[in-house]
Parts: C-alpha cells; sequence; structure tokens
C-alpha cells in the first residue's frame, strides 16, 4: 500500500510541473529527423554561397557582350602610356633653349645697344656738374633700379614691377616730361605707354615677349657700364667739360647679359658642407677636362647652381619615395627652371646628371659618438674629408666624359652650375650640372670684347688724370694731410 501511495505522488508531482522553485527543461530529449535535415542544409548553403556568387557573375559576365570604352577614355589611357613612355625613354643630351625668336639674338644685341648708347651720350650732353648733371643721373639710377627689381623678381611671375605709374610723383622727378630723352630711353628698354580703363596712363613690360627681355636687359648692361666709367671717373669730373668719358662706347658682347644676374636664389636649397665641398671638387674636374682639350673656363654662375642643386633635390626626392629612378634628366624640368632665371632669349644649355650608388664605402659615418675619429680608429683630418669628395667628383666627370664628351668640351659654353644631393638614408648620391651659352659663338671672342672694353676704360681713365693734372695750378695752399 506504502508503495502504491508513493508511486501516485511522484506521479502528481511530475505531471504538476515538479515542486515549487524548480525549472524543468523545454527542449525535448530527441529533435525530429526533418529539424536536423534543415539545419544540417542551412549550414551547407552558408558555406557555399560565396562560391555561388562567383559562379553567377562570372555567367553573367560571358552572357554580356564586350561593352567599347569611351573615346575620350581611351585617350586618356594613351597619354597615361605615352607620359611613362617619355619617363622611360632617352632624354636629350642637350637641352636647346633656343626656339625660334623670329629674329638673330646677336644682330638685335648689337643694335640695341648701340641705341643705347647714343642715347645715353644725349641724356649726359651737359655738363659734368650742376643740377642737370644731378637730374641725369638720378634718372638712369632710378631706371637701374626699375630694370633690378623686375629682373631680380624674375621667378615670381607677378605683374608688380612690370608696370609703372605715370601720374606718381618718383615718374616726374626721374623721367621728366613726356619728350625727355630719359623717357625715350624707358620706352628703349621694353617699357610701352599703355592708357588703363581708368583713363590712367602706365608703362608696362611684356614679360611674355623674348625681344623686349632682350632690350631690358641690354639697356641695363648699358648703364652697368656707365656706373663702371663714373666710379673710374670719381672726383676727375670736376677737370672735364662734358661726359664723354662716361658713356660707354659699342662694343660690348651678347656673353655679358649671361652674367647681369648671377647671384644665388634667396629660396634655393641650402647645401650641406659635404654637399659643397662636393660641387667644388665636380668644378674643379670639368675646368681640368676642358683645360686637356684647350678650352677657356667655366666661370661659376650662383643661379644655375641653384637650380642644379633644385634638380638634384628632386631626383633625390623621387628615389626616396620610389617614383624615380631615371638615368638622366628630362628636358622639361630644366627648361621649367631656366625659363624662371632672368636670362636673355636664345641661349643653349646642356645638362649633365650622375647618380652613385656607392656612399656607404665613400661616405661612411666617421664616429658612432659624433667625435672626429675615422672608422678605422685615429684622428680625422682635413685631407680625409676633401679625399672623399675628390672620389665622387672623378666618377661622375669621367663619367660625362665618357657618355657626354660633346657637353663636357663644348667651346660655347662660358658659364655652369653644379648641384649636388646625397641621401644616406638610401645610399644614393645626386650630381647635376648645367652648361650655357650661346651656340656658334665662342667664349673667346667675348673674352677679346671684354679686353678691348677694359683697355679702353684705362685709356679714358688715364686721360682723365692727365687732364686733371694739367688743371691743377703750380702751387698749393693749405694744410697737408698725412
Amino acid at each position: 500500500l506504502e508503495t502504491d501511495l508513493t508511486q501516485q505522488f511522484s506521479t502528481e508531482i511530475a505531471m504538476e510541473g515538479g515542486p515549487e522553485g524548480v525549472p524543468t527543461s523545454g527542449l525535448p530529449g530527441e529533435a525530429p529527423p526533418f529539424l536536423w535535415v534543415i539545419i544540417i542544409a542551412a549550414a551547407v548553403l552558408w558555406w557555399l554561397w560565396p562560391w555561388l556568387e562567383r559562379w553567377q557573375e562570372s555567367r553573367r559576365a560571358a552572357s554580356q557582350p564586350p561593352v567599347p570604352q569611351d573615346r575620350a577614355v581611351m585617350e586618356m589611357m594613351a597619354h597615361a602610356v605615352e607620359k611613362e613612355k617619355e619617363e622611360v625613354k632617352e632624354v636629350p643630351e642637350e637641352a636647346v633653349m633656343r626656339p625660334d625668336l623670329g629674329f638673330d639674338p646677336e644682330e638685335t644685341f648689337n643694335e640695341n645697344y648701340a641705341e643705347a648708347c647714343d642715347l645715353l651720350q644725349h641724356i649726359l650732353s651737359v655738363p659734368p656738374m650742376g643740377e642737370k648733371f644731378t637730374a641725369a643721373v638720378s634718372g638712369l639710377h632710378s631706371l637701374a633700379n626699375i630694370l633690378d627689381r623686375l629682373f631680380q623678381a624674375w621667378a615670381d611671375e607677378k605683374e608688380k614691377f612690370s608696370q609703372i605709374k605715370e601720374d606718381s610723383d618718383a615718374f616726374l622727378k626721374s623721367f621728366g616730361t613726356s619728350d625727355s630723352a630719359l623717357r625715350k630711353l624707358l620706352a628703349h628698354a621694353g617699357f610701352q605707354r599703355q592708357v588703363t580703363e581708368s583713363s590712367k596712363s602706365v608703362w608696362y613690360f611684356d614679360r611674355q615677349d623674348p625681344e623686349i627681355r632682350l632690350r631690358g636687359l641690354t639697356v641695363r648692361l648699358c648703364l652697368q657700364r656707365f656706373s663702371e666709367l663714373q666710379r673710374l671717373r670719381g672726383t676727375h669730373r670736376w677737370a672735364q667739360s662734358n661726359n664723354s668719358a662716361v658713356v660707354p662706347s659699342a662694343d660690348a658682347s651678347l656673353y655679358e647679359l649671361l652674367e647681369l644676374y648671377k647671384g644665388p636664389d634667396a629660396e634655393g636649397e641650402r647645401p650641406s658642407i659635404r654637399e659643397r665641398n662636393l660641387e667644388a671638387e665636380v668644378r674643379a674636374k670639368i675646368q681640368e677636362r676642358r683645360a686637356e682639350a684647350q678650352l677657356s673656363g667655366l666661370t661659376l654662375h650662383e643661379g644655375l647652381a641653384s637650380a642644379a642643386r633644385r634638380l638634384a633635390q628632386r631626383q633625390r626626392v623621387g628615389e626616396r619615395q620610389g617614383k624615380s629612378r631615371m638615368t638622366k634628366l628630362r628636358s622639361s624640368d630644366v627648361r621649367e627652371l631656366l625659363a624662371k632665371m632672368p636670362l636673355p632669349p636664345g641661349f643653349t644649355a646642356a645638362q649633365l646628371y650622375f647618380r652613385s650608388t656607392e656612399l656607404p664605402s665613400i661616405f661612411g659615418l666617421t664616429s658612432s659618438t659624433g667625435s672626429g675619429a675615422t672608422p678605422m680608429g685615429g684622428k680625422n683630418d682635413e685631407k680625409d674629408k676633401d679625399k672623399a669628395a675628390d672620389i665622387l667628383a672623378r666618377e661622375a666627370v669621367g663619367y660625362w666624359a665618357a657618355r657626354q664628351a660633346q657637353d663636357v668640351a663644348w667651346p660655347s659654353a662660358s658659364l655652369c652650375g653644379v648641384g649636388a644631393a646625397l641621401d644616406y638614408t638610401v645610399n644614393r648620391g645626386f650630381v647635376v650640372a648645367l652648361l650655357i651659352g650661346f651656340e656658334g659663338a665662342t667664349v673667346e671672342e667675348a673674352s677679346t670684347s671684354q679686353r678691348s672694353a677694359m683697355q679702353s676704360l684705362r685709356r679714358r681713365q688715364a686721360a682723365a688724370k692727365e687732364a686733371a693734372s694739367k688743371a691743377q695750378p703750380s702751387a698749393t695752399f693749405g694744410a697737408r694731410v698725412r
């Protein structure tokens, strides 16, 4: 009887959900077979879904006909391919900067210079002392300052210094009335009188016209000769009756225009001491090669050196970023930099480029502690530093002499600029040399013209001293100053 009661009590508890506070599971002990089939099918479909999508896309692409590309897109692709070929293909050894100007630079220079000398003689046809002479010299100095500001800011490409207001007090004081000889010289320098929309007159210098640029540089050279003659005459003007001794003679050379503005670029790259030593060694090695060929030496042009440093730095940055591993420079880059310099039109430029991969063995670190010791121990002196630059300079100039012998021994070259960039991170060294001159003319002709001009200056100075000595009284008065 007790056994039957216990079983009946257990059955009632199980039917009522168990004792209070004890939860029972809602999942059955075994799932139906069709539920397991659905779960397995979903897992397999989830696993195969990426492959099914790729298969559908491939079938869809194969069923559709090829869509023709747009003509503009095809032209852009062709232009990109041509640009890549231009970067890879060999650049001409010599970047000729002498386009079809429509005039001969040398003949135009000679004519403009002779006319500038005539105008200068007309301006100075006054006594060498007095208010008229002071006003004439002041106007000439004002024109020289205007041209200096214009050409020294040539790289800015701004119209600020290309225009002069005619109604300003400074203009009227410097250039006088409309029929004055100073205004004629201003017009001869390339400034053209124009009337603006507000009915104001300005004098405008067209920077894009090569002939006007040549005229401006020619007049500036004539004014520079005048200043040199003024310094040579000095106080002897008190013993002279006219100003013929300070009027330049028409014996200038076109090469002198290249040296008018050869100062360094204020915003250019600042080389390190090691790079500066390397540049000096490269210039010396180029001079040795030209001396062996019995050619005249090259004068340093600081503006060209700044342009060469910029080109070398561009190659260094491109090498570090992995964008450029060219063995030669692009002529377009050279033209872009030379166009920003106040150089006369019609000149020719030759480019020399060297890329070294031997920096670890040539320019190793002297000491990890920063002292002046050599890698093998001992004291490091100045000769070891110069020897490192000498080795790399010999490699660069030897490379150019073997591959660009015509450029190194170019007889028409007169000025040069060398730039170097050393990068110890990528173990590369870059050296760029730029040579400029006028094709067909030799530097000996220009030097002969300059020598004759200096001889003429000395003769005039001697004549002025002789005239001053004759004008001095026989007896001297006053205190003697020792």
